[in-house]
């Protein structure tokens, strides 16, 4: 299933994955920082390729400061059996996650919005004219 759904964030961070987008998602995921976005939760298999389509071609200087961005804003979290994860405080607050929040299914990973920065974005994709 692809989609989104509303969830509630609890203070200390714990969100639950609905059971209709949990799939492949168990056990340890990386969550991964997308600067100024969303929140990417990812499988070992998806951040593998992330890793590679974002360092791919980079030398040098270009090459450490992919790598202090990409690694420098990704966590590894559990889900529980009743599929709940914490998010960590600093992504937390880096993207002002608190409260109500937005779960996107995508083709292969799940996004975890801020419900405003979700609707701004909605908003912004009607405007646009394919």
């Amino acid at each position: 299933m692809i989609g989104y759904k509303l969830v509630v964030m609890e203070k200390n961070g714990r969100i639950m994955i609905p059971r209709e987008f949990r799939g492949s998602f168990l056990s340890k995921l990386k969550v991964v920082r997308q600067e100024g976005q969303c929140l990417f939760l990812l499988t070992e298999e998806e951040w593998s390729s992330l890793q590679e389509k974002k360092l791919s071609g980079l030398k040098g200087a270009n090459l450490r400061r992919g790598n202090r961005i990409l690694f420098g804003a990704v966590f590894e979290v559990e889900m529980d059996r009743q599929g709940r994860i914490i998010i960590p405080k600093s992504l937390r607050k880096l993207e002002s996650l608190e409260g109500r929040a937005i779960i996107v299914k995508t083709s292969d990973r799940l996004e975890i919005w801020r419900e405003e920065k979700w609707q701004e974005r909605m908003k912004k994709n009607i405007r646009k004219k394919p």
